[in-house]
């Protein structure tokens, strides 16, 4: 049989596309390492050069010559370091490119996400609605509350508290502090146009993450925080608990004001 050269090809095509990032990144990471080594290489073959030549004890014509002549040896280096700055250039490139890529997929996920929940509730009804949220948060939290994770202790009341949405964190205190905190995360969204989703889990005593950078609420496009809160019992340990996910959920392009 013919060796498929067509689909061979394709297969290249696509682990380059998928790939070509990370390799490039191996490109910059290897061609530091070589351009540091033939340098030195470079300056000990000069210096070899110029000591042999009688760089010292020539007149100021010769030296001139001897230099670039001893110059030469540094083509390679300089080449080598060109193309690793070229490849740390296209690195960082493609690495933008893919993030804006994903960024419009989120919205594109955010956007349908949005109008799904606004046909049920339109269709259905908001009890309906609620009660689907309900359902939702009640399966998050059998999941989220079993975990051996002990619940921050934010010194605002004793009920068993757990974000639903990004983080899952388990932490204690009441309903009326979750909404204070709701609310002056949506005051600083008013002051400020955006802000991150770590802003709101910093309100609350919770720990940051690495997501909750990427990922906010502006006034403009999703607007203000809406949460939904629902209170359940766990039924492992009999202890009443809430949970809480937001109706409008944080955007991946929240600092864009226009």
């Amino acid at each position: 049989m013919k060796p498929n050269f067509s689909k061979y090809a394709k297969i290249g095509k696509a682990f380059l596309t998928k790939h070509s990032a990370d390799i490039l990144t191996g490109f910059t990471a290897a061609g530091v390492i070589i351009t540091a080594f033939e340098t030195r290489k470079a300056a000990l073959k000069a210096e070899e050069y110029l000591r042999v030549n009688g760089y010292e004890s020539a007149n100021e014509d010769t030296k001139k010559v001897l230099k670039v002549e001893a110059a030469k040896n540094y083509i390679l280096p300089v080449a080598t370091g060109a193309a690793t700055i070229a490849a740390a250039v296209g690195a960082n490139y493609i690495n933008h490119k893919q993030i804006a890529g994903l960024a419009a997929a989120c919205t594109v996920a955010e956007t349908a996400l949005t109008e799904h929940r606004n046909k049920i509730e339109e269709l259905l009804g908001a009890k309906e609605l609620q009660k689907i949220d309900d359902a939702v948060n009640t399966d998050k939290a059998s999941e989220f509350l079993g975990s051996n994770e002990e619940p921050v202790l934010t010194g605002k009341g004793t009920i068993l508290c757990c974000e639903g949405y990004l983080t899952g964190a388990k932490f204690r205190a009441n309903v009326d502090w979750v909404r204070k905190c709701v609310n002056d995360f949506n005051a600083l969204v008013n002051h400020d146009t955006y802000a991150c989703f770590n802003e709101f889990l910093s309100m609350l005593g919770l720990h940051e993450v690495e997501a909750g950078n990427n990922l906010g609420f502006n006034v403009h496009q999703n607007g203000l925080m809406r949460i939904s809160i629902t209170s359940d019992i766990d039924p492992i340990t009999g202890e009443p608990y809430m949970i809480f996910t937001q109706d409008n959920p944080p955007i991946a392009n929240f600092m864009e004001i226009f």
